[in-house]
């Protein structure tokens, strides 16, 4: 789960709307080609950014055709770095409109800059996994 790299896309900002209390600029994102559109799975994607926190609260793609494909919500986020007001989704819902089926994602316990020693990540410590 990693986030999309922004080159990848072109975009342009559709107006402004609320989600629940929050305004935010509505934003359309298409793959900057083919290979991207098959990369990321889909033709573009319709997101609602939260102008006060910077927020992707709401995310629709679109698949191939045209068709609204996924909805994403996020419902739940805490301040996770006040200092650079860096927040982290802590719930979320992704309903598949073509399907029917659902998940909810609820990330229970998290913890911000913990105690790890650098030589978890050496290539050697990696592989003996």
């Amino acid at each position: 789960m990693s986030a999309p790299l922004l080159d990848d896309f072109n975009f342009s900002l559709l107006g402004e709307e609320k989600i629940g209390e929050q305004l935010c600029w509505k934003i359309r994102s298409t793959p900057i080609n083919r290979e991207k559109e098959d990369e990321y799975g889909f033709q573009y994607r319709i997101s609602w950014v939260s102008k006060s926190e910077y927020i992707n609260l709401r995310s629709e793609n679109y698949d191939f055709e045209g068709r609204l494909h996924k909805v994403v919500k996020i419902t739940g986020y805490v301040m996770l770095d006040k200092k650079n007001e860096a927040y982290l989704v802590t719930e979320m819902q992704i309903e598949n409109k073509l399907n029917g089926r659902n998940s909810t994602m609820i990330m229970q316990k998290y913890e911000y800059n913990p105690n790890v020693p650098d030589r978890y990540f050496t290539v050697s410590f990696l592989e003996n996994f």
